[in-house]
């Protein structure tokens, strides 16, 4: 039982023990019968008479206690789903469905003394689905569900006044009330398999399976549910959530007047903008030529339960029971997003969820503030960067798979084809933009919007065909079909994609290839290098008379040219070259932009001079040579003033140098 839902407790006083013997006789009849239920009821009603006569005989003074714990002895041994005219239901008992699923009966909300009849699951009490006197509580525990001598059902107080009654028009004679295994409550006639009355014409702030919310076109009597005053409060509350009384159905919820959240329009197989998951529920929406009426069936018995509630902070929500649980879980809260409240981008404008910013203006339509826009704030909406012109030429643009905008004011007719309702729209100056209104068999009816567009959203179901054609002004320039132009963009990505690896795979190969020719060319010059003898820097100055103008035999790109004997340097490198042998000394100008490279090539004979050997010198402290890559050209500079020296002098600063001698041509 939920919240206060607890029998009272009597206390076992004097004179009690003479109902042991009578109890336990009601007890072996009730073991023992094998009856039908009614007849097993009229067991224990006589029984239970008995009992409490013979307690008021026993001890008028204590009789109401006895009587009272009777009743929850013999309750305990029967589960009923059925209340018949002479029966009652009394505070502190239930109704079970036959199914054990759902229980009746009263209960007070947590922080709450105040006494309501409800309908909740047995197996969990804790959240109730149904409420009876909602506005209407019972302020103590003496309340009693009965059936009336008139064959109404009402709720009476500790004084017998009625705080609720079931007021039908119709009094059947032979009437019972029962809780079905739905969880409907239901007052029928045993003369007739009709319902006198049932609560799922009557829902509180719960939306159970079968159970509908609807609107009648003729009559304007609606069927909704509204969420409770407080959490323990269950009075009527500010939130609802209906049909939306238009041509084209569609699911709203409202907060006092104002819209909260719209499920789009029903294409004939779903909302074109609910996210809901249906493989937990299947809506279903009908319509008997006088009333529009919605609810749902649960798509398998995975769960034990499954309902739509509405809460007091403007959200509905789809719960979920367990088997084995007492605890509800969400499974959806709407809306979803910012892009799941109503009209969140303003007039003609739509909800992206998947871009940053959210908000767009449709196209041909620009924002009437762009100072809010900046800010985020899309409220003031989007008006159009041209007028419409009449029969001037305007055209439609497509916008496919999206909620379609709310039925503020349109125009509807079934009969139509896609194609008839874009010919009647461009008849009509104020036609906006027009869509099918069924997707079934390949869509079907019209229906154009003549008023702002508002309140859409690109939520995509994978199976949603509902495009929407908008109007578009003459001299609005015509953009290219957006499906070409995807291709399009596709195409160009995978070409840059293709371009990109090639140059990738292309700068690599020159790289590699390039490493292997110097790696190569690194190989040939070792192989192509001369084994050069060093001398040092004073040696060749000595030999050169300070590289005299008399020794000079002339000067080139590379620098001047000195004539040596062999014989000069006999005492310092003994044994290098045979005595007399003349041989010649380059050295490098400042100026000459020659070097390592140039010296090398002197090797090969088609390059080097008519000369019988050279002697190539390297470094000298009048130029500034990069250092070379290879020993045997390696040179150790010195600032030796040349000038200065005498021929006969021993000592020098030293630097190296390589020579090599080459045969004449």
């Amino acid at each position: 039982m939920p919240y206060g839902t607890t029998g009272q407790h009597a206390d076992q006083s004097t004179g009690l023990d003479a109902l042991v013997p009578l109890t336990k006789m009601c007890h072996n009849l009730v073991e023992a019968a094998v009856l039908r239920f009614k007849l097993l009821t009229t067991v224990l009603l006589v029984c239970k008479g008995t009992i409490e006569a013979f307690s008021q005989i026993a001890d008028p003074s204590a009789g109401k206690i006895r009587v009272e714990y009777t009743r929850s002895a013999i309750a305990a041994y029967t589960v009923t789903d059925t209340i018949s005219p002479k029966q009652s239901l009394n505070d502190n008992e239930t109704l079970v469905s036959a199914n054990e699923i759902f229980e009746l009966g009263f209960f007070s909300p947590s922080n709450s003394k105040n006494r309501y009849l409800g309908i909740w699951y047995k197996q969990a009490p804790n959240r109730v689905v149904w409420v009876a006197n909602r506005d209407n509580p019972i302020t103590d525990s003496y309340g009693v569900l009965t059936i009336s001598n008139i064959g109404e059902l009402v709720i009476l107080n500790q004084t017998g006044g009625a705080v609720w009654s079931s007021n039908i028009s119709s009094m059947p004679k032979n009437s019972f009330l029962q809780l079905l295994n739905s969880g409907n409550l239901v007052l029928r006639d045993n003369a007739s398999t009709s319902y006198v009355w049932q609560s799922f014409d009557y829902p509180s702030d719960t939306l159970l399976p079968g159970m509908k919310l609807s609107w009648n076109i003729e009559s304007g009597q609606e069927r909704y549910i509204t969420s409770w005053k407080a959490p323990d409060d269950p009075s009527i509350g500010n939130c609802t959530h209906k049909i939306d009384k238009k041509e084209l159905p569609q699911l709203v919820l409202l907060m006092g007047m104002a819209k909260k959240l719209r499920t789009g329009v029903w294409d004939g197989v779903q909302f074109s903008g609910s996210p809901l998951s249906y493989q937990v529920l299947k809506p279903l929406i009908e319509f008997d030529g006088h009333e529009w009426s919605y609810r749902f069936e649960r798509n398998s018995n995975e769960f034990l339960g499954t309902v739509i509630t509405v809460t007091q902070s403007a959200s509905v929500q789809i719960l979920i029971l367990n088997y084995g649980s007492s605890e509800w879980t969400p499974l959806y809260s709407l809306p979803i997003g910012p892009c799941g409240s109503y009209g969140h981008c303003g007039a003609n404008g739509i909800c992206r969820i998947s871009k940053n910013p959210m908000c767009e203006c449709l196209e041909g339509f620009t924002p009437k503030s762009s100072e809010e826009w900046k800010a985020l704030n899309w409220t003031s909406g989007c008006i159009r960067r041209f007028p419409l012109e009449c029969h001037r030429g305007d055209w439609f643009t497509p916008l496919a798979a999206v909620k379609l905008p709310d039925l503020l004011e349109i125009w509807l007719n079934r009969s139509l084809t896609l194609e008839e309702c874009k010919v009647e729209c461009l008849r009509n100056c104020s036609c906006k933009a027009y869509s099918n209104s069924d997707v079934r068999n390949g869509g079907s009816g019209c229906v154009m919007w003549f008023r702002d567009l508002i309140d859409m959203t690109d939520f995509k179901q994978a199976d949603s065909n509902l495009d929407i054609y908008i109007r578009q002004a003459a001299t609005e320039p015509k953009a290219v079909n957006k499906s070409k132009m995807k291709k399009g963009k596709v195409t160009i990505l995978v070409i840059a994609i293709i371009f990109g690896m090639s140059i990738l795979i292309l700068t690599f190969g020159c790289i590699i290839w390039k490493r292997e020719t110097n790696k190569r060319e690194r190989l040939e010059s070792k192989k192509e290098d001369i084994d050069l003898p060093i001398f040092d820097f004073a040696t060749i100055a000595a030999a050169t008379n300070n590289f005299s103008n008399t020794s000079m035999l002339g000067e080139g790109g590379f620098g001047p040219v000195y004539k040596v004997e062999t014989l000069l340097f006999w005492r310092n490198r003994k044994g290098i070259f045979s005595t007399g042998e003349e041989i010649a000394v380059k050295r490098l100008s400042k100026n000459s932009r020659q070097g390592i490279q140039e010296f090398k090539n002197e090797k090969f004979p088609a390059d080097r001079p008519t000369m019988a050997s050279v002697v190539f010198m390297l470094a000298n402290d009048g130029a500034k040579l990069p250092w070379p890559k290879q020993p045997a050209f390696f040179i150790e500079r010195s600032s030796l003033n040349v000038n200065s020296m005498s021929a006969d002098e021993e000592q020098y600063t030293k630097n190296s140098m390589s020579i090599t001698s080459f045969e004449g041509r």
